[in-house]
Formats: C-alpha cells, structure tokens, sequence
C-alpha cells in the first residue's frame, strides 16, 4: 500500500499538502495548534501546553473537549495525529525538517531557501512567540550570518546581500555590519555608507547607545574601501553538461560526503560519471571558495600542471614525482578546493593527489572500483548506474525528442546515458530522417553501429566499451564474451564455471570491478543490454552447453520435487548441480525462473517443449502465471512443430492447469479431455492419469460431482499413483456430500499412498482434509492431532493451494478453540499465499475462513464485510460450494445482527445450490 505524504509548512505563512494536494484549513484554532504541532513534528506536545497556547487569556471550561475536537477535524483534512497519553504528536514531513537536514550537511543556501518569511508568519502572536517559533527565528538568523560570512570571504557579495534583507531585524548590529560589507563589495558603496548612517540613529534615538565595535569597524573598513575580494584562484571545471536531468539521489550523497578525502564515482563506460562529477562540481562551488582543478588522467604531467595552476611557475615545478605530490599537498593546506579527476584506471595513479589536510575534496571517475582508495585512503566510492526509465525519459524530452519516440528509444538505448545523447544528436543532426526510421535503425539494424558519432570514433558507445574490454585478462574476456549469450536477466556463478569449464569466480570479479557485469542481490550479476549486444559481437555462442546446463538441472529439480506427480519426459543428461534437499532445488528454480523462461522462448523446438514440460512441476508449486502463459504456448506450438504427440499432450495438461488457476474452467475441462483423448489414442498412460485427475477436481470444483466421481472412480481402477489421486477426489466429493464416513476413508488411504510414494504434498492435503472432516463433527482433539501431522513436512516445499488450505484449518481449528488473535494470524497468513495465486477460488476460501474467524470472535459486520468480498471472488470462480458455503456464513452473521430477512435470503441461495449441485452436507447445515 502506498503511503500518504503529509507535509507541513512553518517557515513562512502555514502551509499544509496532502498526497501532493494543498489542503485549507480555515478556522485560527484549528490552524494555531497545528503549527504549535508542526514545530514540535515528531514529538508530543501536552494537552496542558496545547491550551496555554490556545488560550493565552481566559481559558473556557470546555477547552480539553474542544482540542479533542480540533484534533479531529485535522484528521479529517488528511493529517496523521497520534494520541499519545494526554499529548499529540503530529506526524508529517515539515520544511522545518528539511532545513535543520542541510545546515546539518553545511548547504546553507540550500537551507536558506527553505524560507518564505517569517515562523509561522499568518498565525497569533501566541504561536509566533512561543519559545520554539523564537529559537528557531534565531536559528535562521545564526544560518544567515554564517552564509553571509561565508560568501563576503569568497567574493559572492551578491548573494550576501540577498540573504541578509530577507530578515527584518533593525537592530541588530552584526547583521548591518555584514550588509554593509556586502554592498560595498558589490559595488554600492554609497548605499552601504547611508546604512551605517541608518543604523547609528536608530541605535540612538531607540536605545541610546552608540555603534559597537564590530559596526563602526566595518563602517571604517567601508570608507578605506578595504574590502575583501577574493584572490585569482583556478576555476578548471570544464562546462556543466547542457541538459542533464536526475540523479538527484546520486547529487544528495555527494552532498553528504564532502568532507570525506576522496569519492570515488564509478561505473560502466557511457553511465554519466563525468557528467555527474562536473555538474556536481558546479552545483558544490560555494563550499570550496578557493578553487577547482579539474584534469583527465590520460593526458601527460597532470600534476605539474595543477602546480602551475597553485601559482607555481614552471621553473619551480619539481621533476621528481615524490617531491611535486608534496608540494601540492603543502599548496592544498588549510584551503578548501575541490580536484577532480576523470578516467582513473587504478589506484596508483590516484594517490599522489590525495589531500594532506581536511578542507578539499578529490572526486575521482572510474570504471574500476579502485577499492584500494577506500580500504587504505578513507575513500567513499559511489557507484553509477543506468538511468531510471523516468529520467532517461525526461533527459530525451530536453534534449529535443519528440514525445512519441522517447520510450522506445529510451529502451533500445537501455538507458546508457551516452547512448540517449548519441541517439538525441544523430536526430536533430537528420531533421528530414522520420522518427520510425531512426527507431527501426536501432531495433533492427546494428545497434552499436548506430550508437556512434560521426567524425568522432571515441565518443561512440561501442568504443567506450572496447576500452574497458581490452584490459581484461584473457580468462575474464572469454568468460564475458560467453556469459553475453545467457538469455535472462541475470546469472549465478554456477552456470559462469560450466561455460567457462573453470572455476569463475575470479574472473566475474574482475568484471564486476571492471563494470562490465553489474552484481545483484543473491550472489548474482546481471548483464547491461548493450554490454551484452557488445560481447555477443566478439565471439561465437556457447548455446549448446548453456542448454545442457538448463536441462541437465531441470532434471535434477523435478527428481528432486515432483517425479512422481510430473516425472520428466527425458532422460537425464547428467547435472552441473547436485540437489541435496528440496528447498534447494526450489530456491535455484525460484533464482533462474526469468531465464529458463527467455531460454523457452529462444530455443529450438524439440528442446522447448522438454524444458516446459520440466517447468510443469514448479508451476504448480510458484504459479507465476504470466511467465507460465508465455511457457505453456511456446510448449505448445514447439512440440507441434516437430509432431511430439507426448510433447502436446504435456502441453494440454499444463494449459488445463492454468486456466483452472485463472478461473476459466470450460477451458480447462476442453483442454483436458482432448489431452486425455489424445493419450487413450496413444496408449499413454502417464496422460491419461494426469488428465483424468485434471478432469476430476475440475468437474467437482464447478458443482458437476457425478462427471468427477466418473473420471476419478477410473483413475481408482488404473494404477496405484491413479487409486491416489483418484481417492483423493472422490473423498472430496463424499465430503461435499455429507457422506464423511467415506471421505474418511478416502483420504485415509490417499495418506498411505502419498507416504508410500513420497507425495509429500498429497500427504499434507489429506491430512488437512481429515483434520477439516473432524473439526466439522466437531472432534477438536483429532482435528488437532493430524494438523500436528503435518509438521512432520516442514522440509518439503508446498505447493501454494495446499499451503493456503492448511493455513486456513489452522485458522479454523483456533478459532473453534478461542484462540481468536492466532486464527487471525493464520487467516491472514493464507490470504497473503492465496493472493499470489492468481486465482479468485483460493483468494475466496481465504476470506471465507477469515470471516468465519471474525464471527466467531463476536466481530459480525467486519464478518461480513469479508464474506462478501469472498462471494464476489467464488461466483467469479464458479466455485459453487464455495459461493453456498460463504451464504451460509452470511446468515449466521445477520442472525447474531438481528437482520433475519437477509439472513433468510442468504440461507435460500445457499441450500438452492446444494440442491441443485448435490452438496448434500450443507444442505443438512443450513
């Protein structure tokens, strides 16, 4: 859920925004506390001080009632106000907040414009001349005074000037003093002296003093025109970057580390690093007022030429490399400068310019991460990424791209930021080209070829990647031109070492410290879009061995989580990886889903349907179904297309599941029986099975429980997997009956069989069934032994459904116990797995049980509020014992509500579908 900003303005006139609205609170009392809160935001403020502050004068008797009232109506608008004990605390962003933030990180402009006049400017003299609205005038004026100090010393009498009027303070001496400082070294030499003027008669007629000493010494130094002026110092920052947009996030952080040593900004070649260096630069250059020195590290005696530039003449510049890094750090001393550094390739060519003394800063661009500058020299390092989708989007828009281009070219160019400016300039540079062209350029064509600049080689994309390429070792080069061929997102170190036939994990941090490959959360890395067309160019494709890899531990998964339920319908190939345990061949299935499902799509035909068909199993377990959508209808067209029969039929079974997941029942049923019919022709037995189970539960689940006793009564007679399964839904089915004796039975013997055949799953359902038939005859204890039972699985991945079934008995069995707060628990633990499902019919049995929960804790209308969420989700599913047993929840609900009519409605409806479906165990309940 989205959270509401909520922000509070006090530096000026009262202003308040919710949600990025302006809200107007007209009435003075209303407004009078909410500023008192706002400059205490985040603490409590008494009730006791709330009145004093409201009331100066006579206090009404009335007056705790109506701050209740004031509260409440503050709410009302949208403000968050917590009671705590007989205080409130006001809970929202404030400007106050925000301008204590930066005099913190010494930006004291930036603090500075956070004001719009005086504290709390429209409200009572009460509330301004509270303790708290006075500190904090005095704070402003303290921050001024130190700006102004600030910027007089480094030339900007200017801005000086400005900060100083915005304050209203007649008599205050120190404040003048600076003011005249300032115009005069502005150039307004006369309009300083007429303020000295000014203030020695307000300073006599009002008090009856004469100037102090700190005044008429800046008046002297006004008349001798000894005004500071700065001293010629270098200014090398090259322009900033027209058009740069963003990166505020990245602008913030170096903002905070500016009095670290050295900030190292690195990334892959194109990110922006130098755009953001320089911008920064600019952006920071009234905190290092004695300078900025600026050099790129492939050119030839960057230091002799930093020397020159401290006022060093070439004679005096030393030749010995030792002796010149002195003195520069000698010049460096006491002052605070800023030296950038662009390109560095390692730490070694970087050391030499490290500061001796706190004061100036080295910001360094790199695609290395030069970690020995932060391990030995104190260095931060800040790493650069691609631009968010919006700010690539925004940076096209100022560079000129017509708005119906810029998504599509923003991802063909992946965000690169020298990608997006080349693309922008080869626009304006053909104005006669069509923007579709230009798109089906890049999409189509070579998109590095046209990601160049012409008549400049160097600023092209492809060339800035081949810089950093050609300083790899030859192991790193080879595994990066073979990992540019992994079809996902990402990758583990596992599938690098079976490329590269060697161990990788040397080699990936090599080019992970090269930006070449970026790493990810997991142990993983992912590759940039460009970089990988780049390494795709430089060799040939180790698909083959990348396919063996994705089949061999597919294999190894589904021996490992389902083989008796979805056994693979290939031979082992032998694995890279041995799978010890179950949740470890989950957790690499969950890790390479992205990619198995883009290797699906790319592959060739006979290998597709074979690495779907392997997928089927997971699907059940982590039903993600728009990557099984993509899946299941690449199996499909594949195994056609090479006339797999079984490689269909797979393919049927795995649709029919799905479209039973997404609701859509005659879909599945119609999948299903031709995936049977298909496998009767065909002597496959294994089909059959599958398929007359998906018959079975399907036809139960929409209320036709004579079709599902048919198909489940010939699984029975098949096999043993088939008696498994086929019990299972015909003790569904007795159950819905009322015939629980024979669910019991049913179920009995589905746990022996699931114990036999390893069928943890299965074993867990049945064992919930049971526990749901005993808590329905009302046998707690036994309800609560085999629920007990399951634990015995606590190492075995559920699959979904099952996990939010045995949720919802947990649920159920404690609130039959009274347990009301851990059945809630429960209840809400099983809606939070239903809810990944994708499926309405979990998602309402869910909020069935969570209803049936809030009933029993005596919580009726909260009750009913989730049955009715749970009704509109059953008859979505055309799950029709759902949707009768949910009415039925609802009539008892309305009855303890005294709503007897509605309450009969409901109990009709219910008692109509189990007449006509046969559910004749809620027929007897209602």
């Amino acid at each position: 859920m989205t959270s509401v900003t909520r922000q509070v303005g006090v530096l000026g006139p009262l202003t308040i925004h919710v949600a990025g609205q302006e809200v107007h609170v007209a009435a003075t009392k209303q407004r009078c506390l909410l500023g008192l809160l706002a400059l205490h935001a985040g603490q409590v403020v008494s009730r006791d001080e709330i009145i004093e502050v409201l009331w100066p004068g006579k206090v009404p008797h009335s007056c705790s009632e109506l701050v209740t009232g004031y509260v409440s109506r503050l709410r009302r608008a949208g403000l968050e106000i917590d009671l705590v004990g007989s205080g409130y605390r006001l809970v929202a962003d404030t400007d106050l907040h925000a301008f204590d933030a930066l005099v913190d990180r010494d930006l004291l402009a930036d603090a500075l414009a956070c004001w719009r006049g005086p504290v709390l400017a429209d409200l009572p003299d009460q509330v301004r001349a509270h303790p708290q609205a006075v500190a904090l005038a005095q704070r402003r004026l303290d921050v001024t005074l130190k700006f102004a100090d600030t910027a007089i010393q480094s030339g900007r009498h200017a801005d000086a000037v400005t900060q100083l009027r915005q304050l209203d303070e007649p008599l205050h001496e120190g404040l003048h003093a600076r003011l005249g400082l300032a115009l005069a070294g502005n150039g307004q030499q006369a309009a300083a002296l007429q303020l000295f003027t000014d203030m020695r008669r307000r300073l006599v007629d009002e008090l009856g003093v004469e100037p102090s000493l700190e005044l008429q010494t800046a008046h002297q130094q006004v008349l001798r025109q000894d005004i500071s002026r700065p001293a010629t110092k270098p200014a090398q920052l090259t322009a900033d970057v027209g058009g740069f947009t963003g990166r505020a996030d990245y602008l913030s952080e170096l903002d905070s580390l500016r009095a670290a040593p050295a900030v190292v900004i690195a990334g892959m070649p194109g990110v922006g690093k130098t755009a953001l260096a320089v911008h920064w630069g600019h952006r920071a250059r009234e905190h290092f007022p004695d300078g900025q020195l600026q050099a790129d590290l492939r050119g030839q005696n960057v230091l002799g030429r930093f020397l020159r530039a401290l006022g060093v003449p070439p004679e005096g510049v030393p030749a010995d490399a030792d002796e010149a890094a002195a003195l520069y750090r000698t010049l460096l001393s006491g002052k605070r400068m800023l030296v950038l550094l662009d390109n560095a390739t390692d730490v070694h060519q970087v050391r030499p310019f490290l500061p001796g003394t706190p004061g100036s800063l080295l910001l360094v661009t790199s695609r290395n991460r030069l970690d020995g500058l932060v391990v030995k020299d104190g260095a931060r390092q800040i790493i650069l990424n691609s631009l968010p989708v919006a700010e690539s989007h925004e940076l096209l828009g100022v560079l000129g791209v017509p708005e119906e281009g810029i998504a599509e070219l923003a991802e063909l160019c992946a965000h690169l930021p020298l990608a997006l400016r080349i693309t922008a300039a080869d626009l304006a540079a053909h104005p006669h080209r069509p923007l579709a062209e230009h798109i089906a350029l890049l999409r189509n064509g070579n998109r590095l070829a046209a990601l160049e600049v012409h008549g400049d080689e160097e600023s092209a994309v492809r060339a800035a990647f081949a810089t950093s390429y050609h300083t790899l070792d030859d192991q790193a080069a080879t595994l990066f031109r073979l990992l540019a061929w992994i079809p996902g997102p990402d990758f583990a170190a596992g599938v690098a070492s079976y490329l590269l036939e060697a161990p990788a994990k040397r080699s990936l941090e090599t080019l992970a410290a090269a930006h070449l490959i970026q790493p990810t959360s997991g142990g993983r890395y992912t590759f940039h879009d460009l970089l990988r067309l780049y390494g795709r160019e430089l060799g040939p494709s180790p698909v083959d061995r990348f396919h063996d890899w994705c089949l061999g531990n597919l294999c190894s998964a589904t021996e490992m989580l389902y083989a008796a339920e979805y056994p693979a319908p290939v031979a082992h190939p032998g694995t890279p990886v041995a799978f010890t345990e179950p949740h470890g061949a989950l957790a690499w299935l969950d890790a390479e889903r992205p990619t198995l499902v883009a290797t699906i799509s790319q592959a060739p035909d006979a290998l597709a349907w074979q690495l779907a068909a392997l997928l089927r199993g997971y699907f059940s377990i982590h039903p993600h179904v728009i990557d099984w959508e993509i899946v299941v209808t690449r199996a499909l067209q594949a195994a056609r297309a090479v006339s797999d029969v079984r490689g269909e039929i797979i393919g049927l079974h795995s649709l029919a599941d799905l479209r039973m997941r997404q609701c859509r029942s005659p879909e599945a049923l119609t999948h299903a029986a031709r995936a049977l019919a298909m496998s009767r022709d065909t002597g496959w037995d294994v089909g059959e099975t599958t398929a007359l189970t998906q018959l079975a539960f399907g036809h139960a689940a929409v209320g036709d429980l004579d079709e599902a006793i048919s198909h489940a009564n010939r699984l029975v007679e098949m096999h043993e997997v088939g008696r498994m399964l086929g019990m299972m839904a015909i003790g569904m089915v007795s159950g819905w009956r009322g015939d629980l004796r024979t669910a019991t039975e049913c179920y009995t013997v589905t746990l022996a069989l699931a114990e036999k055949f390893g069928e943890q799953n299965c074993a867990v359902a049945s064992l919930a069934a049971l526990a749901y038939i005993h808590r329905e005859s009302g046998d707690i204890d036994q309800a609560r032994a085999l629920l007990a039972e399951t634990e015995r699985f606590t190492d075995v991945p559920l699959k979904r459904p099952i996990q939010s079934f045995l949720l919802c008995e947990y649920a159920e069995l404690h609130s039959h116990l009274g347990e009301h707060e851990t059945a809630l628990e429960y209840a809400h633990s099983a809606i939070t797995v239903a809810a990944t499902l994708g499926d309405p019919s979990f998602e309402s049995d869910t909020l069935e049980t969570l209803g049936s929960v809030c009933h029993r804790r005596g919580d009726h209308r909260e009750a009913i509020r989730h049955y009715f969420r749970a009704l509109d989700l059953a008859v979505r599913g055309g799950q029709r014992h759902t949707e009768a047993r949910i009415h039925l929840g609802l009539a008892a609900a309305l009855t303890n509500l005294n709503d007897h009519t509605q309450a009969a409605a409901h109990t009709a409806h219910a008692e109509e579908i189990a007449r006509e479906a046969g559910f004749h165990g809620l027929y007897a309940r209602s």
